[in-house]
């Protein structure tokens, strides 16, 4: 897990929180052995989801310098092209979960990097408001 300072300015933070309140947030769900489901004493925050190769493209060029250029032997080939903004009030939270108890300084525009099955949470907010964009960075599968 690693941190790239000021991935993105402060204007494009702030069009991100914008953009989530033009939507219509959701409340997130999680995935159980059910399928999707809600489940607010696992997690509680809302989001909005949109669909933009592009867009998720230039946000991988913005850490791509931080990020491995290969990952067990395939080639770094972009972002995931489902973005996602949470947004997490007081008292919101998302329990431990595979996808690290992660403390960061409220630092706007900070990206975190990190793999996917390491076990992590989202602690309560105690005050203020939390956004986090969300989008992978994705290796190409090797031909079988």
């Amino acid at each position: 897990m690693w941190t790239v300072e000021n991935a993105l300015s402060p204007e494009r933070c702030a069009a991100y929180v914008a953009r989530f309140h033009a939507a219509t947030p959701e409340r997130a769900p999680v995935v159980t052995a059910n399928g999707t489901e809600i489940d607010t004493a696992v997690r509680n925050n809302t989001r909005v989801m949109w669909d933009d190769q592009a867009e998720a493209n230039e946000l991988v060029a913005t850490v791509r310098a931080r990020v491995p250029a290969t990952w067990n032997a395939e080639p770094l080939v972009g972002g995931n092209p489902r973005l996602r903004v949470y947004r997490y009030e007081p008292g919101e939270h998302h329990s431990a979960h595979w996808d690290t108890v992660v403390e960061l300084p409220p630092a706007r525009g900070t990206a975190l990097l990190f793999q996917h099955r390491v076990l992590h949470a989202a602690l309560g907010v105690t005050s203020g408001v939390k956004y986090a964009l969300r989008t992978d960075v994705l290796y190409r599968a090797r031909p079988r």
